[in-house]
């Protein structure tokens, strides 16, 4: 029911819905989605404040701390801004059992009415510090992105063809074939800003770094009980949160 209007350098050929300069917009916008990089949403946001934008804006970035001094000081401005974070990507077409991060940045008005957009839907609404997302979005974007684009690089060095280990391979092998290939399908400018500017990002990579060098010292010296340690640790905290999602979404289930 809504009119969306693009505004978006790329815009080959202009039209009323679809022009290259925001400023070139209908001034009249009720709603303003920065789905710009990181740091151009940076920009922009400084801009939409200094012109005394009066729509309500939010931001849907995958890391918030290059942001994080420009959200505050456009509210403070008088800018009707919140920050959100949808968890899902722009396929997903049912939002039941979906997240959606929603952050106050000094506008409580803007969070309420970003919020409103998902009130007919079965989406989540997850409410968080702006602070903490980058540190919680390291391990639930950034480590699962690198894991995937390691396995994906791993693979496409191996020697093998596709059509060689696609004749062999097993379940495992095809599930996370299938998460690495929608992963490396991505943007990958964007994929290297959620790496590269997310500040808590070094330490979940180091954790990675450490598991797998813990994994070849183990093999390599035929350490049968540090590999099992390490496995069931693994399966006690991927247990712990199957439960925990289970009473998200069954909080009347006796397993959960």
């Amino acid at each position: 029911g809504w009119r969306v209007v693009v505004a978006d350098p790329a815009v080959e050929r202009e039209s009323a819905d679809a022009v290259r300069r925001w400023q070139d917009a209908p001034s009249d916008a009720e709603l303003v989605v920065l789905g710009a990089p990181i740091q151009a949403s940076a920009d922009l946001l400084r801009e939409l404040a200094g012109a005394r934008c009066a729509a309500t804006v939010v931001d849907i970035a995958s890391v918030k701390g290059p942001l994080v001094a420009e959200l505050r000081r456009a509210a403070s401005a008088g800018l009707e801004v919140a920050s959100i974070h949808p968890m899902f990507g722009p396929d997903t077409r049912l939002l039941a059992g979906r997240h959606v991060l929603f952050m106050d940045c000094g506008s409580a008005g803007a969070v309420a009415r970003a919020r409103e957009l998902f009130a007919e839907t079965m989406a989540e609404c997850i409410d968080i510090p702006l602070e903490e997302h980058d540190g919680l979005m390291a391990w639930v974007l950034g480590l699962s992105h690198a894991v995937n684009l390691v396995f994906a690089d791993a693979v496409a060095g191996s020697g093998r063809s596709p059509d060689e280990l696609a004749a062999v391979a097993s379940t495992t092998f095809g599930r996370q074939l299938e998460i690495a290939r929608d992963v490396a399908a991505e943007n990958p400018s964007l994929y290297f800003e959620i790496q590269r500017l997310n500040p808590e990002q070094p330490e979940v990579l180091r954790r990675l770094e450490a598991a797998v060098e813990a994994l070849i010292e183990s093999v390599e010296a035929g350490d049968v009980d540090g590999f099992v340690e390490r496995m069931k640790a693994g399966r006690a905290w991927t247990e712990g949160h199957r439960r925990a999602s289970r009473r998200r979404t069954h909080p009347e289930d006796p397993e959960s």
